[in-house]
């Protein structure tokens, strides 16, 4: 859509015809506003600012948070009236709680007139991926709950486990290292029980073996609370001796 006025095609624009471009620009275009107050925010536009005299569908407004909020959020710019702020999520927009918005942090506010029923109200575009408890790329630990998808993360043991629990469908998930190796008679298979714990009956089990030789193949099952079997095939015609390797053993529990 072209800006209200076109300069290209006349000889005698005003200078009101400049100030109603600049008007639609500043309306589209990201207003830097400080802040003051924690769950009412008051957005004050910065100076060589456009004029807000009332909210714009989709007008952006970014600053620095004051202070961390603690229960849901109102913001108003200016002396318009306070409007909710929302976070987006994969129901849809939702009221913010609490920790969202964290001192100093800069975030954007983006004001939707669909919102609150219709009477308007600001999506909290960034400032809020990393609430909660997360990983750094460099390693760590992590415990607590997560606010999404609500699955409670153990601290690693030193078997080198990691649980996953209370989630709505995954409700399991244990994985470790087992070293083992099988001799398979020709056109034969071999079980072996190996301790997993954690594992129950039902649960999905994936294994990833070392090196195999030519003609072996490898699956495996939960056999009962804490144990897995692995079966070997060896479609050759001769016995078959693996070598002693590492076998990751992952097995996922269902709701």
């Amino acid at each position: 859509m072209p800006l209200p006025f076109a300069f290209a095609s006349v000889s005698n624009a005003t200078g009101q015809n400049l100030d109603d471009d600049f008007n639609a620009l500043g309306a589209i275009t990201p207003i830097p506003v400080s802040v003051s107050g924690t769950n009412s925010l008051q957005l004050t536009p910065l100076i060589n600012t456009p004029t807000i005299s009332t909210y714009v569908t989709y007008q952006p407004f970014v600053g620095q948070v004051a202070g961390t909020n603690t229960a849901p959020v109102n913001a108003a710019v200016g002396s318009l009236p306070f409007k909710p702020v929302f976070k987006d999520s994969p129901s849809g927009p939702v009221l913010l709680t609490g920790g969202e918005m964290v001192a100093s942090n800069m975030f954007s506010l983006l004001y939707d007139p669909e919102l609150d029923s219709l009477q308007g109200g600001f999506h909290l575009i960034i400032g809020q991926f990393l609430v909660g408890n997360y990983l750094l790329l460099s390693g760590g630990t992590l415990t607590g709950l997560l606010t999404a998808p609500n699955i409670t993360v153990t601290t690693l043991t030193t078997t080198g486990q990691l649980k996953v629990a209370a989630g709505q469908t995954l409700v399991r998930m244990v994985s470790a290292l087992v070293a083992t190796q099988a001799n398979i008679p020709a056109n034969s298979t071999v079980d072996q029980a190996v301790t997993l714990p954690g594992v129950a009956i039902g649960d999905a089990v994936i294994i990833n073996p070392p090196t195999l030789p030519a003609g072996v193949m490898v699956n495996a099952s939960a056999n009962g609370s804490n144990s897995v079997v692995i079966r070997w095939a060896n479609v050759l015609g001769s016995q078959v001796n693996t070598a002693t390797g590492n076998y990751r053993l992952t097995a996922l529990g269902f709701a």
